[in-house]
């Protein structure tokens, strides 16, 4: 017998220390080595009772353990099966083998009969649960094969035993012999398992597996942030430190920056490391409400990292090339202006010629035409490209949207010529007349659709209908433009791509053109919060629907609604006759004082002569510095400025005004866009007027910003007709004056001093324009861009070409003085005497100018001279005689002979 038992415990041993050499590890078999581990003892005690023959102090120790293991292995039927015990369930079998011992001990030397029936009731129960969860956990749970092959092995296992030791007691003096071997069975089904490697748990080799061969690297720290270990990912990148963190765990040398990743779980924190760069977060482990560990996962960054900066290599270099597009666009833009101001300007200049045929005109006008049409072609390259990089910002001014719709309707009835098309443009329901935003813009994209719109239309109609939705609570307006024509209409295929760059939405070769016209418009559109779309019409031609977002003006006063209207030829030509009856202004600003400060003698008298005509006193200097002092001697109402000036410029001088001048002052300019770029809260300018200034835009400016204490109904300000104008002839007269030197100058200026050439051709494009000279004005404007960037080249090669337009526009005004002045002689020889204007004596005007004579103050003999001109009371030919003497001598600043005119003409009168 004692054979038999070494035998077995033998047995046992070496399955233990299978299991021992194998390394396994599985949380489902957690329990294996403590059940081995108890058989391996129950056979020890078999062993030593055998050998000191003390049957009943061993056997009844074998029972206690036997009692033990069959605890021990409910709990692991029940982590095979992977249940969770409640803590009830698992105090009352707690409490219960508890009980047993204590009683089993109580009977140690009791009544061995009572004894081994309360050992059979003991371990009955717990064989009878172990059989339950077995025969269940093999029969409905759901396994892969090779769990499933393991689990009918290990039933037999736990079976056999159970059910032996469980008739033990009835088997007699064989019950030695079949314990030990039925536990010994199941150890050599243990050793199958093992040797098998169907013990392993799966699911534990996979996430070891994932574990270490992961590329993100993680590191196993203690709560005390003692190293642990870690995976092979940051084994082979940080080996010197991991062999130290081996040689002494308390070592790691960021523990500080762990503990700052661990305070925040869910954040990464970029950490560099030799080189690299890894994002790094700390998980802490918690059991049973304490830390019991931290993980790092180290992400490693480094390409990511590299790829980010080699995107924004590509990127700055796209934005460059970027650039480098725009600069030559804007460059070419100016190369193509050049020669097609120079088509368009003689072009004007040949059609205006007397003796011109028909046909020749026509041509001339074809031509103009077609150079207009590359040039808005130029603006929409220029358009798209800055929509392209995202350069284009939108502007919020105030602007009349009903003016900008009757300039629409004028531009496009010319356009359309000799085709047989009705065109209107319908406001349906009730509309702000005053919007805030880019006015060039919005203009720009319901223009380019109604020029598409005539492009592919030859008869019937084209009608824009206009709807206005206003939000008060949001300060908005919703603008809604339906256009239809009965053109060719638009095909499907091209429908939803009309609004891409280059392409048409015409299938006639012979009318495509760019393609970059509604593409702007979409693009304007969805940056004015809307949408553009296109649809081809049941009957005959094209539907077009323009949606975008306005704001409302901040005052009410600027929040007038007008009623539903119909914009199209008979009202333009119903407005242009009522704008001819003379209804202007019955009132002056009598006693208010202006300053206007400009580089050209001919921009001051224009404005001086408008302001004159309102009442208001007016002073001129030359450029900011002079006004600068002359706001410091004088209390004026307002000053204008010009923005070009030669030693101080007008935006300099704004900022030096808003030091200490509190009034208004106001930009006056030739640059379309310097209204956009120069008036904010920063400058010091209160608003702007555009060159050329007219009555109206002036007229605006000084009802605006004028005291009312000023204003009252002396006289009625009536404009002469142009050829009975004393400003216009003046005008003219200054114009020949001031300009004709210059030619001769300009050529030294380009070489010598281009910025001051800058400066004179903006004077120049602003009196042509005022002169209503469309091609100098657009020749001196191209001048004035190249002396602005420094294009020595382009001045030199177009000098030549500007002069000669230059000096033929002031030949052209010389013949047009001779027509006036013929004009003037024969209005006198009729006795048609030029309309009273102000109701001042000769005499005083005659003293007044004897004064500023002799201070030699050229600007108030200007205006007094104007003054006697205009004020109907000079009518012997001597006295006409004497003042033309009077404004030569000014005009040649010969002050003594002009005192001798006047006491000779005062003593006689």
């Amino acid at each position: 017998m004692i054979v038999y038992q070494l035998g077995c415990l033998f047995i046992t041993y070496v399955v233990l220390q299978t299991y021992i050499v194998k390394g396994v590890h599985s949380r489902t078999h957690r329990l294996l080595p403590l059940v081995m581990g108890l058989i391996g003892l129950y056979n020890f005690y078999k062993v030593f009772e055998w050998l000191t023959y003390e049957h009943y102090l061993f056997g009844r120790l074998a029972d206690m353990l036997t009692l033990q293991m069959l605890y021990l292995v409910i709990h692991y039927v029940v982590d095979f099966m992977y249940m969770k015990l409640s803590w009830i369930v698992e105090l009352l079998l707690f409490v219960n083998l508890t009980f047993k011992n204590i009683v089993i001990i109580q009977l140690f030397n009791g009544d061995e009969i009572f004894y081994e029936k309360f050992f059979s009731l003991s371990i009955a129960d717990y064989i009878f649960i172990i059989i339950v969860l077995g025969t269940y956990a093999l029969l409905k749970k759901s396994y892969s094969k090779r769990v499933a092959q393991t689990n009918r092995w290990l039933y037999l296992a736990i079976l056999v035993p159970n059910v032996i030791i469980f008739f033990q007691n009835s088997l007699n003096g064989i019950s030695d012999y079949l314990v030990p071997g039925a536990l010994e069975f199941s150890m050599l089904i243990f050793l199958k398992l093992i040797l098998n490697g169907n013990i392993l748990d799966t699911s534990f080799l996979l996430q070891e597996k994932i574990y270490d061969t992961s590329d993100i690297g993680i590191v196993l720290f203690d709560e005390d942030f003692y190293y642990i270990d870690a995976n092979m990912t940051v084994c082979e990148s940080f080996q010197d430190e991991i062999n130290s963190l081996k040689a002494d765990r308390s070592t790691f040398p960021y523990k500080e920056a762990l503990k700052q990743i661990a305070d925040n779980p869910q954040e990464y924190k970029e950490i560099c490391i030799n080189g690299k760069y890894y994002n790094c977060l700390a998980d802490s482990v918690y059991r049973d409400g304490h830390i019991r560990g931290y993980i790092l996962y180290m992400i490693d960054i480094s390409r990511h990292k590299d790829e980010i900066h080699e995107i924004e290599m590509l990127k700055k270099q796209a934005e460059e090339l970027t650039l480098s597009k725009s600069r030559f666009l804007a460059r070419i833009s100016h190369d193509f202006r050049s020669p097609l101001h120079a088509i368009i300007g003689v072009a004007d200049i040949l059609a205006s010629k007397d003796g011109m045929s028909e046909i020749n005109k026509g041509l001339i006008m074809h031509t103009k035409a077609a150079a207009n049409s590359l040039l808005q072609l130029v603006n929409s390259v220029l358009t798209f490209s800055k929509l392209e990089s995202t350069k284009l910002e939108l502007e919020n001014k105030e602007y009349d949207f009903v003016l900008m719709l009757e300039e629409l309707t004028q531009m496009c009835i010319a356009n359309i010529q000799s085709k047989n098309i009705d065109f209107a443009i319908n406001i349906k329901t009730k509309c702000p007349r005053i919007l805030v935003g880019d006015l060039p813009r919005v203009r720009e994209m319901i223009q380019n659709i109604l020029s598409n719109a005539i492009k592919f239309t030859q008869e019937g109609e084209i009608v824009c209908d206009i709807r206005c939705t206003i939000d008060n609570d949001n300060n908005k307006v919703l603008i809604k433009c339906v256009i239809t024509d009965t053109g060719e209409g638009i095909s499907e295929d091209k429908k939803e791509k009309m609004f891409e760059e280059y392409i048409s939405s015409s299938d006639n070769n012979v009318l495509n053109g760019a393609g970059l016209g509604l593409a702007i418009v979409r693009q304007l559109c969805e940056l004015m919060h809307g949408y553009v779309s296109a649809r081809r019409r049941e009957v005959v031609g094209s539907e077009f629907t323009l949606v975008f977002e306005q704001q409302l003006p901040d005052t009410d006063s600027n929040m007038e609604i007008i009623e539903p209207l119909c914009i199209n030829q008979k009202y333009l030509f119903s407005k242009t006759k009522n704008s001819l009856v003379t209804s202007q202004s019955d009132y002056v600003y009598k006693g208010a004082r202006v300053l206007v400060a400009d580089d050209m003698h001919i921009n001051r008298i224009i404005l001086k002569e408008m302001l004159s005509a309102m009442g208001i006193e007016t002073d001129t200097v030359n450029d900011g510095l002079q006004a600068l002092e002359a706001a410091k001697k004088k209390d004026y109402d307002m000053i204008l400025l010009d923005q070009m000036m030669p030693v101080m410029t007008g935006d300099e001088a704004a900022v030096q005004l808003k030091k200490f001048y509190s009034n208004p002052v106001v930009l006056v300019t030739a640059n379309v866009n310097a209204e956009f770029e120069t008036i904010d809260s920063d400058t010091g300018f209160t608003d702007f007027l555009p060159k050329p200034v007219d009555n109206a835009s002036l007229q605006n400016i000084v009802d605006k910003y004028l005291s009312q204490k000023y204003k009252s109904s002396t006289y009625n300000a009536i404009m002469t007709h142009r050829y009975g104008s004393s400003v216009y002839r003046v005008t003219l007269e200054a114009f020949v004056r001031e300009i004709e030197p210059m030619i001769d100058k300009m050529s030294q200026m380009a070489d010598s001093d281009i910025a001051l050439l800058g400066t004179k051709v903006h004077g120049i494009k602003g009196v042509a324009r005022q002169l209503d000279k469309t091609a100098l004005s657009e020749a001196a404007e191209i001048m004035e861009m190249a002396a602005k960037t420094g294009n020595k080249r382009f001045i030199d090669s177009h000098m030549e070409d500007f002069l000669t337009k230059l000096k033929a526009e002031i030949e052209d005004t010389k013949e047009e003085l001779e027509y006036i002045s013929m004009y003037e002689d024969n209005s006198l020889t009729n006795k048609k005497k030029i309309p009273k204007i102000f109701d001042i004596d000769k005499n005083e005007l005659y003293n007044k100018l004897l004064k500023a004579f002799e201070e030699c103050d050229i600007d108030t003999i200007e205006k007094e001279l104007e003054l006697l001109e205009g004020c109907g009371q000079i009518d012997s030919d001597e006295e006409r005689k004497a003042l033309e003497m009077l404004k030569q001598s000014a005009q040649e600043y010969e002050y003594d002979e002009g005192i001798e005119v006047l006491k000779d003409i005062m003593k006689k009168g």
